[in-house]
């Protein structure tokens, strides 16, 4: 008997609207779009073909890891950012749509050159570079995982002749000054990290989320080290936590910068700050 895609589509569907997922239907349709390998806006033509029982097993086992909490871009290993489609992996940090506005701010200035700190998936700086084609990248991590994955989406997005990667916690390996400095930094307190929803705590990588006992231990390192590597007048664009906005600005305040900005995400909370180098 051939089971019609929409027919398994009605099934699944309910399946996940009954665990708490209230978009079960879209849900359905990008993991069985995945399942056959093909754009969910082509599913309708498989409706009269056979679809093989090993298939449907499979879609059963990505259906039940939805249903305990894992992410749909986990699922699928891709996410969309920005104007962008990037790969991801269980080694990067699954970007979201509250960091888009690190780019957003970082574009609305021309820059020649951007360093990106703990450059993950590469979203943030791919997007910058094919946002700005007469500039160059380059990208550290402290995970050899991120490094392959954003290299692996800066080909992928045709900017891989701008872009470099290299391995470095924090500045350490960098020996060159910038026009633009982002990050999107591990911004979570370890108390927080307890209460965090198990979509993020289970999934995401520890290292990503925690930055010390009050969630500003990166911060702290990049306002101490980042004039050093910026050029005059050069700026830095960062994702920060809700709440944490008057304390980076004053950490910034005390190592030389000025020109504060503070950005809203698209839920209405402090997302992203801006800040120039008033040397």
């Amino acid at each position: 008997m051939i089971i019609s895609v929409d027919d398994l589509l009605v099934e699944v569907s309910k399946r996940l609207k009954k665990s708490g997922h209230s978009e079960g239907l879209r849900e359905a349709k990008k993991i069985l779009a995945f399942v056959l390998n093909c754009d969910y806006q082509e599913l309708g033509g498989f409706n009269n073909c056979g679809i093989s029982g090993e298939k449907i097993d499979f879609l059963n086992s990505l259906i039940r890891d939805r249903m305990n909490k894992k992410p749909i871009s986990r699922i699928i290993g891709r996410r969309k950012f920005y104007k962008g489609d990037f790969i991801i992996n269980e080694g990067v940090f699954d970007p979201r749509p509250e960091t888009e506005g690190v780019v957003f701010v970082g574009l609305k200035e021309k820059f020649g050159s951007v360093l990106d700190l703990g450059v993950g998936s590469g979203c943030i700086l791919i997007s910058l570079l094919k946002g700005n084609s007469i500039s160059t990248g380059l990208g550290v991590d402290i995970s050899m995982a991120c490094l392959e994955t954003s290299s692996l989406n800066a080909v992928r997005s045709d900017v891989s002749d701008r872009a470099r990667f290299v391995l470095s916690n924090w500045f350490e390996n960098i020996n060159e000054k910038f026009d633009l400095i982002v990050s999107n930094p591990p911004y979570i307190s370890e108390i927080e990290f307890e209460n965090l929803d198990a979509d993020v705590k289970c999934y995401d990588p520890k290292i990503s989320l925690i930055s010390g006992r009050d969630g500003l231990d990166a911060y702290r390192v990049i306002s101490r080290e980042a004039s050093k590597y910026l050029n005059p007048k050069g700026r830095v664009v960062l994702e920060i936590g809700y709440s944490q906005a008057d304390a980076v600005k004053e950490l910034f305040f005390l190592n030389g910068f000025g020109d504060f900005r503070i950005w809203k995400d698209i839920n209405g909370k402090d997302r992203t700050v801006s800040a120039r180098l008033l040397m």
